[in-house]
C-alpha cells in the first residue's frame, strides 16, 4: 500500500497537470486498489459524498460524477500512462458465468515520475551524439518530448508531431532572417518566394521523418522507448509470502487444480509474450536499415528452409511397400495404413518445405516490400499451420488426385476434447498475439532512465573516491551489464571479466559517452583497486575462464544514502547530532553516559540531543530489565541504530518535503493567478511587450524567483526520493 504523502504527492501532480476530476479518480484507485468500472463508479460518488458532508458550508458545483466523466477521465489517464488496465478473464462459477470484466488500477510510480520530466530530456541530450543533417540529439529529444507531452502514440503520430515541430522551428527562423534583410526581400515576388518556400518544406520534411525513424528505432535499441502494454493482459497474480507446503504430485487432468494451473499459465504466458515483443522493432521501420534484425531473419529462414528439406526426404524412404500384410481396425491392412501415414507425411513435409522457401523468399524481399512481406509471411505461415492442422485430425483427404486415407480408432468423446482444446488455444493465441506495426502503441521507459541515473550516481560516487579513471571503468561496467537487468532494484551485477570490461570500455568510447583514460593506466590494475577497496564496489570472483569481476550495487548503494542522510543530521541536528549517529553506528548499543563520553559533549545536552532523535525516529532506544516485572526504575536503557528503519523513515520524510514544496508553489501561484492569466494572455495574442505597473512588475520578478527556487528544490529532492525508494 502506498503510504499517505506518496498519494497526496500524486494527487497534487495529477490536479495540477490534468484537472480536479482525474484527481478525484486517482486518489480513489490509490486508497481502494484495482476496481472494476462500475465499483469505480460508486467509489467517487461515495468520495464526493462524504466530502460534501464535511464541507456543508461551501458551495460546490459538482456533487456527483456521471459515468460518461468517467469514462473520460480514464481515457485520459490511460492515455497518460497514470492508470494500468487489466482483463479478467470469464469464470465459471456454480450460481453461473461470471463475464470477463475490465479492472483498472493505478500506476503510481508513472504518475510521480512526471516530477522528473525534465531530467530525462536533459539526458537524452546529452546522451545522444549529435551529427548527420538533423541533429540525432534535437530529433531524439523532441521524439521523447512528444511522448511525454501526449502518453502514447503510433509511430506515425509521433513522425507528424517531431517533423511538424521540426520544420516550424526552421521556417520561424527563416521568417525572421528574410525580415531582418530589410527591403529587398519585400520586393520579391510572392507566389516564387510561396513555391520556393513549400519546396524546401517538402524536402526538409522528408530529411526529417527518415531522422525519425533511425533516432526511432536508435531509442527502442537503448530501450528509452517501450511498446505500451495492451489492455487485454490478465490482472498479474499477487505476491503472497505463504508457508511452505509439502510437495504434493501433479494434478490430474479434468480436475479443479488442473483447471487452475492452466489458467495460470496462460496468464503468465500472455504477460511473457508482451515482455519479449516489449523493444522488438516492427520490420517496417528497420527495412533497409542494415541492423542486425535483417541478418538473423535471413539466416533463420535458410535454416527453417534446410530442415524442411531434410524432413521432406526423410519419409520418402519410408514409403516403400511391404511384403507382409496383416489387418487392423476397420478393414483395412498394416501395409495400406503405413503407406497412407508415409505419403501424408511426405506431402506435409513438402508443404513444410514449401512454406519455407516462401519465407526465405519473403525474407530476402523484405528491403523493397516493407509491410507487403510482412503480410505475405504471415498468409504463408497462416496456410502451413493450418494444413498441419488438418493432417492432425482423422479425416480422408484428397489432394491433387491423389486419395490418402487415415485410421483412427478415437472415441467421440476424446474427439471433442480435442477440438474443444484446440479452440481455446486458438482463442488465447489471438488474445496474446502482438498487434499489427500500424497499431502498435509506444510510450517512454522510466525504469530505463532511472537505471541511467542509478549508475550515473554509483560511478560519481567511485570517481569522487578513488579517481576519475576508476569512475569510468565502473560505468564500463555497469552499461555491459545494464541489459541483462530485470529490475531498478538489485543487488549485484553479472559476472565480467577484464576483457569484457575492457571491451566495454572501448565501445563507450567509441560512442562518445565515456572519456579516455588517463595515460599509463590499465584496465586490469583499477579492476583490482576496485576489488581490493574498502568500498567494497566490486566482488572478484574465479570463472572458466579467469578471474571475473561484480559490481556490488547494493554496497554502492548504500554509501550514497549514508552520505545523504549525514548530510540531513548536520543539517537538522549540527555536528553533535552527526558525531553522535556515528559514534552508535560503529559501537552499536550504547548507554547515555558512553555515548556522551564518546562524543565528548555534557551529559545534559547529549541526553536532549538523544531525545530529539529519537522523537525524529533517527535512533532507538532499548529497555534492559535487571527484575522479571520490568518496572522502569529497575531497567537500564542502550541506544542504537537501526539503519534500515532509519532510512525507510528518511524516504517518507522526503515524500512528506516534496508535499510541502507542491503545496508551496500552488499557493505562490494560486496568490498571483490575475498577473499569471495576464502574461499568459499576452503571450497568447503575441504581445510581447504590454503595459504593467511597478508594483506588477515587482510580484512578477518574485514570483519568478520563488518558483524558480522551488522547482529546483524539488527536482533536486526528486534525485533523493529515487535514490531512497527506486534504486
Amino acid at each position: 500500500m502506498p503510504s499517505v504523502h506518496q498519494v497526496q504527492l500524486a494527487s497534487k501532480v495529477v490536479h495540477e497537470h490534468f484537472g480536479s476530476l482525474t484527481e478525484l479518480v486517482v486518489a480513489t484507485l490509490l486508497k481502494k486498489g484495482r476496481q472494476s468500472l462500475p465499483e469505480l463508479f460508486g467509489a467517487c460518488n461515495a468520495s464526493l459524498s462524504a466530502a460534501s458532508r464535511r464541507h456543508v458550508s461551501q458551495q460546490q458545483q459538482q456533487q456527483t460524477v456521471s459515468r460518461q466523466q468517467l469514462k473520460q477521465a480514464l481515457l485520459v489517464l490511460i492515455q497518460q500512462n497514470c492508470v494500468r488496465t487489466y482483463l479478467q478473464p470469464a469464470e465459471v462459477r456454480v450460481t453461473g458465468v461470471r463475464p470477463a470484466v475490465h479492472l483498472y488500477e493505478a500506476d503510481l510510480m508513472h504518475i510521480l515520475q512526471v516530477i522528473r520530466r525534465p531530467k530525462f530530456l536533459q539526458h537524452i541530450r546529452d546522451d545522444t551524439p549529435s551529427n548527420g543533417a538533423a541533429a540525432a540529439a534535437d530529433v531524439s529529444s523532441v521524439i521523447i518530448e512528444v511522448l511525454l507531452e501526449h502518453g502514447r502514440l503510433r509511430f506515425d503520430q509521433i513522425r507528424s508531431a517531431v517533423v511538424s515541430r521540426l520544420t516550424q522551428d526552421d521556417a520561424a527562423a527563416a521568417a525572421a532572417t528574410s525580415q531582418q534583410d530589410g527591403d529587398d526581400s519585400m520586393q520579391q515576388d510572392g507566389q516564387q518566394q510561396q513555391k520556393q518556400q513549400l519546396q524546401l518544406a517538402g524536402s526538409k520534411a522528408a530529411e526529417v521523418g527518415e531522422a525519425v525513424r533511425w533516432s526511432f528505432v536508435q531509442l527502442l535499441q537503448e530501450h528509452y522507448i517501450e511498446r505500451a502494454p495492451p489492455c487485454n493482459l490478465p490482472p498479474p497474480q499477487p505476491i503472497s509470502v505463504a508457508a511452505k507446503k509439502v510437495k504434493k504430485t501433479a494434478p490430474k487432468p479434468g480436475s479443479i487444480e488442473y483447471a487452475e494451473a492452466q489458467s495460470r499459465a496462460m496468464q503468465q504466458l500472455a504477460h511473457r509474450t508482451y515482455e519479449e515483443a516489449r523493444f522488438k522493432a516492427p520490420k517496417e521501420l528497420v527495412a533497409g536499415m542494415g541492423t542486425e534484425d535483417d541478418d538473423v531473419v535471413d539466416a533463420a529462414a535458410a535454416a527453417a528452409a534446410a530442415a524442411a528439406e531434410e524432413e521432406a526426404a526423410a519419409p520418402s524412404a519410408a514409403a516403400k511397400p511391404s511384403k507382409k500384410r496383416k489387418k487392423v481396425a476397420g478393414g483395412v491392412s498394416e501395409e495400406g495404413a503405413v503407406a497412407a501415414a508415409a505419403v501424408a507425411a511426405a506431402e506435409a513435409a513438402a508443404a513444410n518445405a514449401t512454406v519455407a522457401r516462401q519465407a526465405a523468399a519473403l525474407a530476402n524481399k523484405r528491403r523493397k516490400t516493407g509491410s507487403k512481406a510482412s503480410k505475405a509471411e504471415a498468409v504463408a505461415a497462416g496456410d502451413g499451420n493450418e494444413q498441419q492442422q488438418k493432417q492432425d485430425e482423422v479425416v480422408v483427404k484428397q489432394e491433387d488426385g491423389i486419395a490418402t486415407n487415415t485410421t483412427a480408432v478415437a472415441s467421440p468423446a476424446k474427439f471433442a476434447r480435442g477440438r474443444a482444446a484446440a479452440a481455446a488455444a486458438q482463442q488465447q493465441q489471438e488474445e496474446v498475439s502482438p498487434p499489427s506495426a500500424r497499431e502498435m502503441l509506444w510510450r517512454v521507459n522510466p525504469e530505463e532512465f532511472n537505471r541511467r541515473f542509478r549508475n550515473k550516481v554509483m560511478a560519481d560516487l567511485v570517481a569522487d573516491k578513488l579517481g576519475a579513471d576508476a569512475g569510468l571503468v565502473l560505468a564500463a561496467m555497469l552499461s555491459h551489464g545494464r541489459r541483462f537487468e530485470t529490475a531498478v532494484k538489485g543487488d549485484v551485477s553479472i559476472a565480467m571479466g577484464e576483457g569484457e570490461v575492457a571491451s566495454a570500455l572501448k565501445a563507450g568510447q567509441d560512442a562518445g559517452r565515456l572519456p579516455q583514460l588517463s595515460p599509463g593506466k590499465d584496465v586490469g590494475a583499477l579492476l583490482n583497486a576496485l576489488a581490493y577497496d574498502s568500498l567494497g564496489a566490486v566482488d572478484s570472483g574465479t570463472g572458466p575462464q579467469g578471474a571475473t569481476f561484480t559490481v556490488n550495487m547494493h554496497a554502492v548503494l548504500d554509501r550514497c544514502r549514508l552520505l545523504q542522510l549525514h548530510a540531513v543530521l548536520s543539517d537538522k541536528f549540527g555536528i553533535h547530532g552527526l558525531r553522535v549517529f556515528q559514534t552508535l553506528l560503529m559501537r552499536g548499543q550504547l548507554e547515555q553516559k558512553q555515548v556522551a563520553d564518546t562524543v565528548m559533549q555534557p551529559h545534559k545536552e547529549t541526553r536532549e540531543l538523544l531525545y530529539r532523535m529519537l522523537r525524529a525516529g533517527y535512533v532507538q532506544m532499548q529497555d534492559i530489565p535487571r527484575t522479571n516485572d520490568r518496572a522502569p526504575t529497575r531497567c537500564f536503557y542502550t541506544w542504537h541504530i537501526d539503519i534500515d528503519a532509519v532510512f525507510s523513515k528518511l524516504a517518507a520524510d522526503l515524500y512528506h518535503a516534496a508535499v510541502n514544496l507542491h503545496t508551496r508553489r500552488s499557493h505562490e501561484m494560486q496568490k498571483h493567478s490575475e498577473l499569471v492569466e495576464l502574461v499568459e494572455s499576452a503571450r497568447a495574442a503575441g504581445q510581447l511587450n504590454f503595459n504593467m505597473t511597478d508594483g506588477q512588475r515587482r510580484a512578477l520578478e518574485r514570483l519568478n524567483k520563488v518558483s524558480t527556487a522551488l522547482d529546483t528544490s524539488l527536482l533536486r529532492l526528486d534525485g533523493m526520493i529515487a535514490l531512497f525508494n527506486e534504486y
